[in-house]
């Protein structure tokens, strides 16, 4: 159990921000980014430059591939995507997942943005509508069998 005030919340329960530099073992792309706005902020403890974002080179052409190695299996229950950095935008994304057994990646769900979104909220299916808590823990080898819905959203 986790206490937080005077609430014990158990930690099975709990969701947690993955995308930091403690848990993150590695993250990594092929792009060039801009200055300023290195793939490292993604996962950065300083709120300032987690939230500037990456944002990869004008020149660079879409798609842009970035992976993220996390330092233990982890049960993904959903996923927040803001896509816009400044004035740009990305208007799709694709995600995919592989175990450490598999070089294979396998798509586990993709959204596009009409113009008014400003993000994407991925979520596991069958466990968003009932409760965010409410899920059962996965082991890798049985996540490939899990897809995630997507929700765009506006600000």
């Amino acid at each position: 159990e986790l206490k937080v005030g005077a609430i014990l919340i158990p930690i099975e329960k709990m969701l947690v921000d993955f995308c930091n530099s403690g848990l993150v073992h590695s993250i990594m792309t092929e792009s060039v980014s801009s200055e300023g706005y290195e793939l490292i902020n993604l996962i950065s403890s300083d709120i300032f430059l987690k939230r500037k974002g990456f944002l990869a080179e004008r020149f660079v052409k879409p798609p842009i591939e970035i992976t993220i190695v996390f330092n233990c299996v982890v049960d993904i229950n959903h996923i927040v995507i803001l896509s816009s950095v400044g004035s740009q935008k990305s208007n799709g994304i694709e995600l995919s997942t592989q175990n450490g057994e598999s070089l294979i990646f396998h798509t586990i769900s993709s959204g596009l943005l009409q113009n008014s979104e400003e993000g994407f909220l991925f979520y596991k299916k069958n466990c968003f509508m009932t409760s965010f808590y409410n899920y059962s823990s996965l082991s890798s080898h049985t996540f490939y069998s899990w897809k995630f819905n997507c929700l765009c959203f506006q600000k």
